[in-house]
Order: structure tokens, then sequence, then C-alpha cells
């Protein structure tokens, strides 16, 4: 909710040629309205994330990129070699409303993890042909991160 401060309010008037007239208010918040401490931000582990060892460096990109509603909707699965990006399936309430993030949320992680790599001196290759096992039915495969 949004309260008055006299102190800070900006009001101006102006006739435009086509007599429309432009009002402009500024506000000040009661509250803050982004978060200022980290512990507002709940992120999930790394062993919740992925099964993969060894890359934890690589892998903490994706686990603190952001996702819409702060779902973290994903999985990576794979070796030091490649890492395959999963989006999990969201519940059957959870997907009415939010079917549409988890690909555009794993893409994002997908290319934090390539921008990490690269970064840490590797070189990368976006993959999007889905691997030949899939051994977790609540998981939809999007691309793999091939690290040479």
């Amino acid at each position: 909710m949004l309260a008055r401060h006299s102190h800070i309010k900006k009001r101006s008037f102006r006739k435009l040629k086509s007599k429309i007239y432009h009002f402009n208010v500024i506000w000040k918040p009661q509250r803050n309205l982004h978060r200022s401490n980290i512990s507002e931000f709940k992120r999930k582990s790394l062993h919740e994330i992925t099964d993969i060892k060894g890359l934890d460096d690589i892998l903490e990109a994706a686990r603190i990129a952001p996702s819409a509603t702060n779902a973290q909707p994903w999985f990576f699965k794979g070796n030091n070699n490649i890492i395959h990006t999963y989006t999990i399936k969201p519940n059957f309430v959870k997907g009415l409303f939010t079917k549409k993030y988890p690909p555009i949320d794993v893409g994002i992680a997908l290319y934090h993890l390539k921008l990490v790599a690269e970064h840490l001196g590797k070189k990368t290759e976006l993959l999007f042909d889905p691997p030949h096992y899939n051994d977790r039915e609540e998981h939809n495969y999007i691309g793999s991160l091939k690290l040479k």
C-alpha cells in the first residue's frame, strides 16, 4: 500500500495541445518493495538440483539464477564432460498457472552455466538433442552443455 508524504509529493499539470491534462504524482511506499537482506532469498541447495559431483563451481551459477516465482524448476544430470538440463514437472495446480515459465527458467540457468564455464576457461557447446536415457519420469529434457 502506498502512503502520501507531502515532502516528496510532486504534482504537475500541463495542458497539452489536444486539451488532455497530464498529472504526475510521486508516492513513497510504506515498506520496501525489494529484498534487502540475503537471508530473504530462499534457494535450493546443490544436492536438490543435481546429482553431478565435481562441478560445484559451475553448478552454483545455475543454483542462484533467477526463476519465475523463485521456483527453480530445474535438475541437472551428467558428468564432468556434459551437463543435461531438465525441467521438473510441476504438480497439477501449479502447472496450470506456471506452465510456460519452467522452460524459460531452465534456459536462463543453462546460459548461467555456459557463462561461468567459459569464465573458468572451459570451451562449451550447447546441444539440444536429448540423451538416450531419461530415468526420471518427473523431468523434461531441455538442453545440454558440453564442456571441453
